[in-house]
C-alpha cells in the first residue's frame, strides 16, 4: 500500500509559561514549564475504491474499539490496544517540486 502525501504542515514548538508573583518584591516573573507541540497536518490522495481509508479506519477501530465483543458500548472508559510490534517498516521518500527536471 502506498500513500501519496500532497501537503504537509510541519509545525514549530512553543513553551507554555507560568507566572510567579511574590518571589521577589514587586517583580512578576514568567517561567517556561511545558513544551507544546501543535498538531501535524497531512493531506493524502486516495484511490477510487477508498481501500486506504478502509484500512486506516479498521486500524483505528482495532486500537480504540467503539463496540466490545459482547456488543456493549463503551461510554465511560476504554483502554487503547496499541500493538507491540507492527508488521511492516514505513519508508518515507520526499520528492522536491522540481523532481525529474533538468537543472
Amino acid at each position: 500500500m502506498s500513500l501519496l502525501c500532497t501537503n504537509a504542515e510541519i509545525p514549530g514548538t512553543s513553551y507554555l509559561t507560568s507566572s510567579v508573583q511574590g518571589d521577589r518584591q514587586g517583580i512578576s516573573e514568567k517561567f517556561p514549564n511545558f513544551r507544546q507541540f501543535p498538531d501535524l497536518n497531512l493531506t493524502f490522495n486516495v484511490d477510487a475504491d477508498h481501500v486506504i481509508i478502509k484500512v486506516l479506519e479498521t486500524w483505528m477501530r482495532y486500537i480504540n474499539p467503539i463496540v466490545g465483543d459482547n456488543n456493549r458500548k463503551y461510554n465511560a472508559y476504554t483502554k487503547f490496544k496499541y500493538p507491540d510490534t507492527y508488521k511492516e517498516i514505513l519508508h518515507i521518500t520526499k520528492f522536491e517540486k522540481d523532481f525529474g527536471r533538468e537543472r
